[in-house]
């Protein structure tokens, strides 16, 4: 059985009763490649959908690492949101102005919500005094 159907924080048999768990505002993001003026491929993101989710920032995969003599902050979070058929890994989730990139969606079983991991895109630089 897959871990995400494991989770008892979110069980999708209660239906209305984890709506009001859906309290964080979401932006999917998708992306456009144009040729710009000098010949490259540009590309442009912009919002996809907005909805409601439940975010758990999580431990395992958040952490620092030591980057240019300077430590860098990652956030990582598992996002539920109603099932929808249009996420994708190439998408981005946008939340409270910082950038994730999709690792993976997993759908439950019955296609009424999604299980996204998603990684912060852009880290947290703070220098090193050691």
């Amino acid at each position: 059985m897959a871990d995400y159907l494991k989770r008892e924080s979110f069980n999708t048999d209660k239906g209305r009763e984890q709506a009001g768990a859906m309290r964080h505002r979401i932006a999917f993001r998708t992306f456009t490649e144009a040729q710009g003026s000098d010949g490259s491929l540009v590309r442009t993101w912009s919002t996809l959908t907005e909805q409601w989710g439940r975010i758990e920032f999580t431990t395992v995969a958040s952490g620092e690492e030591f980057e240019a003599e300077q430590v860098v902050h990652r956030m990582a979070m598992t996002l539920h949101v109603r099932y929808r058929n249009d996420i994708r890994p190439k998408h981005r989730v946008l939340h409270e102005g910082i950038e994730y990139d999709i690792l993976s969606v997993l759908p439950d079983p019955k296609q009424m919500y999604l299980t996204i991991e998603a990684v912060q895109r852009e880290p947290q630089w703070a220098s090193f005094t050691g």
